[in-house]
């Protein structure tokens, strides 16, 4: 889930997108999203690994450090702290 926290009258503007992750890298290539909700058992290609594509140096996202927030049925200690590393 993309979203941008102002559509400037004071409401929030929320994208979703359940399709492949090339979908999310194009979103952020475009618009200024203000934070991700990322799933990280995501088909295809899994949040951790989108997150490190978003993150990398020479990404072409508009911001490469905006806020991802990892969303997870997994409640393991092991899983917490992996989403950290990312």
């Amino acid at each position: 889930m993309l979203a941008q926290i102002s559509d400037g009258a004071g409401g929030h503007l929320v994208d979703s997108s359940t399709a492949h992750y090339d979908t999310i890298l194009n979103a952020l290539e475009k618009i200024p999203y203000d934070l991700v909700l990322m799933d990280i058992q995501m088909p295809e290609m899994d949040g951790y690994e989108t997150t490190r594509e978003i993150r990398r140096t020479d990404s072409r996202v508009i911001n490469s450090s905006i806020p991802i927030i990892a969303l997870t049925a997994y409640a393991m200690k092991r899983d917490q702290d992996l989403c950290m590393k990312v």
